[in-house]
Parts: structure tokens; C-alpha cells; sequence
């Protein structure tokens, strides 16, 4: 028994010390491959920062509203500013492509291991940057595009505008019609009749010319004209309810104007059944 007891020992002898120095080996890996990460995080870091503030840079662009000078001041700046960023991004890829070779010489098999996916995590981190910057790179194209739209829905308005102003001209004519309750008269009622066709003409003007921008319109020029769109429907609908209320006027003014011609008919029928009646009498009598 003693004999046994002493060849277990001698053959766990080798195991102890084959764990204890794998443990020892993979404290050490794991230290290395620490070190590594915090580098390569140290650099996604610094490359996140750059696209941060590119994109800060690039909202600059839209605040500068009509100042052209600082419009094109902060699109230098979000050009430089993302040409910085990308090379930061490149860099940290860069990176991680080294230390993901570094890591296959690591001898600990569970830090060998580990280290592919930890690498990756920074990794992903750095193509969502890289979405977020894509665009911000093209910020010049994006730019004209921009102004390019806002010259295509400046000439839309200023189709509608006028349409809109008649529109409303239309509305203060018809309205003291409608409140007269028997005839407005000939004259206001043709001069209502002809505001309302010019207001008319030049909502189906505004309509034709965006109908035609639309046609071809992608991007930001086509989200710029569905907002101009929203107005000129606006402008439809205020039409559509004076057209209603001119019409009413119309038709009452047409019933007035016929009631003196009714009324003589009227006057005929009854002297000529007067009169056939006398013929009549004595017949019937």
C-alpha cells in the first residue's frame, strides 16, 4: 500500500508542476495581450474622438445659414477636420491587423484564444465610426447638393408665393359677398370671378413647375421639395374652400338676376290664361 501510495505522488509530481507552469505562462500572455489591447484601444479611442468632432465641425455647415463665407469656413474645416479622422481609423486598423499576428505567438492556449475576440470587439468599434465619418468625407459633394436643392425649392416658392397671395386676395373679395343676402351686383361678382381664376392660374402654375422638379429629385433636393410640396397642397385647399364660397356667391347672384325674366314669363302665362278664359266663358256658360 505505502509502495502505491509513494508511485501516486511521483506521477502527479509531473501534472503539479506542468499546471503550475502553464498557470505562470498564461499570467504572463495575459499581461502581454492586456498591454496590446490597451494600445489598440488607446488608438480606436483617439480615432472615435476624431470623427466626434469632425461631425461637430460639420453642423457648423448648417448653422452658417446664409453666410456663405462661414459656410464655406466650416466645410474646410470638416474636410480637414475628417481626413484626420480617417487616417486615425486606418491607423487603429492597422493596429489591431499587427497585434491579431502578434497574438498567434502567444503559447497560453485560452489567452491565444481570447485574444482574436477582444481584438475584434475594438474593431467593430472602429467600423461604426467609419459609417459615421463616410458621409462626412463627401461633406463638399454634400454641400452643393445641399445648395443645389435650395435653389430648386427657392424657385418653387417663387411660383407659389404669388399663388398664395392671390389666394388670400381672392378670400378678402369673396367673403363680403357671401354675407350679402340677395344680389352683390354684377360688377363685384365679375371682378370676384376673375381674382379667383388668377389665384387659380397660378396655383396650377406653382403645381406644374414642382411636379417637374419632383420628377428627377433624389437626396436632400427631393426632402426639400416634399416640404415645399406640404405648402403648395396647403395652398390647394385654401383655394378649393374660396372657390366654395364664390361659387355660392355665383349661383345666388345667377338666381337674382333671373328673377325679373321668371317673373315676366310668370306675368305672360297668367294674362294669356286670363284671356282664354274670357274666350271660354261663354262656352262654358
Amino acid at each position: 500500500t505505502t509502495q502505491s501510495e509513494i508511485g501516486k505522488i511521483r506521477a502527479s509530481i509531473p501534472k503539479a508542476v506542468m499546471a503550475k507552469a502553464a498557470k505562470e505562462l498564461e499570467v504572463r500572455d495575459r499581461a502581454t495581450l492586456d498591454l496590446l489591447i490597451q494600445e489598440t484601444s488607446e488608438k480606436a479611442s483617439k480615432a472615435e474622438e476624431f470623427v466626434e468632432k469632425t461631425a461637430a465641425t460639420s453642423s457648423l455647415i448648417e448653422q452658417a445659414g446664409e453666410d456663405e463665407q462661414e459656410a464655406q469656413k466650416a466645410l474646410q474645416e470638416t474636410e480637414a477636420a475628417a481626413l484626420v479622422a480617417q487616417n486615425a481609423i486606418k491607423e487603429a486598423l492597422a493596429t489591431i491587423g499587427a497585434k491579431l499576428a502578434t497574438v498567434r505567438r502567444l503559447e497560453s492556449e485560452p489567452v491565444r484564444e481570447s485574444a482574436p475576440r477582444e481584438l475584434n470587439v475594438l474593431r467593430d468599434r472602429l467600423k461604426v465610426a467609419n459609417q459615421k465619418l463616410t458621409p462626412l468625407l463627401n461633406a463638399k459633394a454634400e454641400f452643393r447638393l445641399r445648395a443645389a436643392a435650395k435653389v430648386m425649392c427657392s424657385e418653387v416658392i417663387a411660383k407659389l408665393e404669388p399663388a398664395e397671395i392671390e389666394i388670400e386676395r381672392a378670400a378678402n373679395v369673396v367673403a363680403p359677398l357671401q354675407e350679402v343676402s340677395g344680389s352683390a351686383g354684377a360688377e363685384p361678382v365679375k371682378q370676384a370671378e376673375e381674382i379667383v381664376q388668377l389665384a387659380s392660374d397660378k396655383v396650377s402654375v406653382a403645381q406644374k413647375f414642382l411636379e417637374m422638379r419632383q420628377r428627377n429629385a433624389t437626396g436632400v433636393a427631393k426632402a426639400c421639395l416634399s416640404e415645399v410640396e406640404v405648402r403648395v397642397k396647403a395652398a390647394t385647399k385654401r383655394l378649393d374652400e374660396v372657390r366654395s364660397g364664390f361659387r355660392q356667391v355665383h349661383e345666388r347672384q345667377t338666381c337674382t338676376s333671373l328673377l325679373p325674366e321668371v317673373g315676366e314669363k310668370m306675368h305672360a302665362v297668367n294674362m294669356a290664361v286670363n284671356k282664354a278664359q274670357m274666350v271660354l266663358a261663354p262656352c262654358l256658360a
